[in-house]
């Protein structure tokens, strides 16, 4: 990926927590954030005010201590209403690609289905969909729509 802003007046999300938050930069200047996201994924970011701080809070993401808990809208209709996946997972030859490997590493996510419904606008109209409830017990890059592929259930607009 190339560095720096895609569009004029584009700012990182490191610039723009440390213009509101100053009391997060380190003495480099560089905010302490506590994990990570994949690429294009939105969430919650976590930065610390002080060294010891962060890292405590990494230690919880690292122990697997703290519960993170996501929201997808899925095609389809899941015949269950609880799942835990367990597929491995595996770098892909393409980069920033994962997929699906009986060699790759151990991943689990939790799925519980929230609704079941029908979407309303194009280009999926009148097509069967699910928002369910994510629990990702390990941090796989791309873990969630793996799973949730593999599942038979794709999130809507991946």
């Amino acid at each position: 990926l190339p560095s720096g802003p895609y569009w004029k007046d584009e700012i990182s999300v490191q610039d723009w927590v440390a213009s509101r938050r100053p009391e997060t930069r380190t003495e480099r200047g560089d905010v302490r954030f506590c994990h990570n996201l994949d690429f294009a994924t939105s969430g919650v970011l976590v930065a610390a005010k002080s060294h010891a701080a962060a890292g405590r809070i990494s230690q919880l993401f690292e122990r697997r201590t703290c519960t993170k808990l996501y929201a997808a809208l899925v095609f389809g209709h899941p015949e269950w209403d609880t799942l835990s996946i367990t597929a491995r997972i595996q770098p892909s030859k393409r980069r920033f690609k994962q997929r699906i490997s009986n060699g790759g590493k151990s991943a689990r996510s939790d799925v519980q289905v929230a609704a079941r419904g029908v979407l309303q606008r194009a280009p999926h109209q009148d097509t069967c969909a699910s928002l369910v409830w994510l629990t990702p017990f390990t941090g796989r890059r791309h873990q969630l729509r793996l799973h949730l592929a593999h599942s038979g259930h794709p999130i809507c607009g991946d």
